[in-house]
């Protein structure tokens, strides 16, 4: 539906209800020309959130609901602006706030308002949004600023055009959700179950079949997808490979994991760090580009995550809650082929990270989100691949060189190799500090960063065990 541009420089008010029975959607959308980048204004349904996102000029400024709403039941949303400030009102919920960043503070449109979809959908649609489908479901009522829309087609004369607009239903499946000649079965609370034909699946048979439905992965293994074309097979503990087919290497022997760019190691998702947490790393690196560590939430280069990487031999945490990402970035580069310590932690949305003896460096993620969710798999060294990860996260090739130690919440992981799930391409270190003689008569080398102590056995004393 087109209804002629806000008139929204300074402020705007929005208040709306509607019902949906999707969890991502288009309520409203007002923007520049289709084919142009810049300011904008929307109202949107992701992950089941309510969304209202403008641009000022300064980047985009995102308002995220504190709850899902619930399916196929109309509820009121109210979103307001007035200069940099923003808020989101939702039935039922407590309020949330947001600002624009920078100094401009006026919303310059120049395209109709659309309501429910966008015709000829676009890419900048699509990032300005963070959705790709239109609304699902019943809009009653809009109220712009001061005015009442009437929706009614085609009486309304603020109706410029409609497409595809039908009367709301009485239950989900009038709006004939499902796709690929899949059946729609109403149910209660007013949605809807798409019963698909053979080869497809997905909320609405919208995905062809299913890459797990082979059952592609070796005995005792996992088959878990990752988006409707690929999988990925988690192994026991005596398997691996991408079939978990082949016979694991005993790892006990890995002291130091060395990577070389492909190689990995995958352990299970981060605990204990919703609301705070610290780590600290001990690195070499022989290339100024590569990833330390990496965990996310999804696989559709969303949602929240947590990353460590090198870039052009520079430090940087990267962190996102959920309503915008922080970037903390070391002043000075790192020496290659040299033992370092990075030192992170967060506390709600701010960040310090401190590398070696430099200062510490802070930063705050994007209001008003607090908590880090994390549900994929930790990597450390590298990530199967890079199509997964969060579109901010920087990281775009695995580490060269090695890690020595990890130490979560203070407590130092002991043998951490041991604890993978996957490991992929590492093998052990051979260097310094721990070089052949470092100690003698069978004395324990035990590295610190570049130095090193030995563990002496018997009788033996000496720095190096040699007395």
């Amino acid at each position: 539906m087109e209804l002629y541009k806000l008139e929204a420089y300074t402020r705007l008010s929005l208040e709306i209800e509607f019902k949906t029975y999707s969890n991502d959607g288009i309520l409203l959308y007002n923007g520049k020309l289709s084919s142009k980048i810049g300011d904008f204004v929307s109202l949107t349904l992701k992950d089941g959130f309510v969304e209202f996102r403008y641009n000022l000029g300064s980047g985009a400024v995102v308002i995220q609901s504190l709850q899902r709403v619930q399916l196929g039941r109309f509820q009121r949303v109210v979103a307001k602006r007035y200069l940099k400030d923003g808020l989101l009102a939702v039935e039922g919920q407590e309020n949330v706030a947001g600002r624009s960043q920078g100094t401009l503070n006026s919303l310059d449109l120049n395209d109709n308002l659309y309501v429910g979809f966008v015709p000829g959908f676009s890419k900048i649609v699509a990032l300005n949004t963070g959705v790709e489908h239109g609304l699902n479901g019943c809009i009653r009522y809009l109220k712009i600023d001061r005015r009442e829309v009437n929706l009614r087609y085609p009486s309304s004369k603020e109706i410029l055009r409609s497409y595809g607009i039908r009367e709301c239903g009485g239950n989900a499946c009038s709006a004939i959700p499902c796709k690929n000649g899949g059946t729609c079965v109403s149910l209660e609370q007013k949605t809807f179950h798409c019963r698909c034909m053979d080869g497809f699946s997905g909320e609405k048979c919208e995905y062809k079949a299913d890459p797990c439905s082979s059952n592609p992965c070796g005995d005792g293994a996992t088959c878990a997808v990752m988006s409707p074309e690929e999988f990925t097979c988690k192994c026991g503990p005596q398997k691996t490979g991408k079939f978990c087919d082949k016979p694991r290497k005993d790892l006990s022997d890995i002291d130091i994991p060395d990577f070389m760019n492909t190689s990995y190691l995958e352990l299970p998702t981060l605990q204990n760090i919703k609301h705070a947490f610290s780590m600290e790393i001990w690195f070499l690196a022989r290339s100024p580009d590569g990833v330390l560590i990496y965990d996310g939430q999804k696989l559709n280069k969303k949602g929240d995550f947590i990353a460590v990487n090198l870039a052009n031999g520079y430090v940087s945490f990267i962190y996102n809650l959920g309503s915008g990402s922080a970037n903390i970035t070391s002043r000075h580069p790192i020496s290659l082929n040299k033992w370092h310590s990075v030192k992170i932690s967060r506390l709600r949305r701010q960040g310090t990270l401190k590398v070696d003896n430099d200062t510490t460096i802070v930063g705050k993620s994007k209001p008003p989100l607090t908590e880090l969710n994390l549900a994929l798999p930790f990597y450390i060294g590298g990530v199967p691949n890079t199509r997964y990860v969060h579109q901010d996260s920087g990281v775009k090739k695995g580490l060269n060189g090695a890690i020595q130690k990890i130490i979560l919440n203070g407590e130092p992981w002991v043998r951490f190799v041991s604890k993978a799930v996957r490991v992929h391409g590492v093998r052990n270190y051979k260097g310094a500090p721990c070089t052949p003689g470092a100690c003698l008569h069978g004395g324990t080398c035990v590295p610190r960063l570049g130095n090193h102590l030995c563990q002496c056995l018997g009788k033996f004393t000496g720095k190096r065990c040699e007395k």
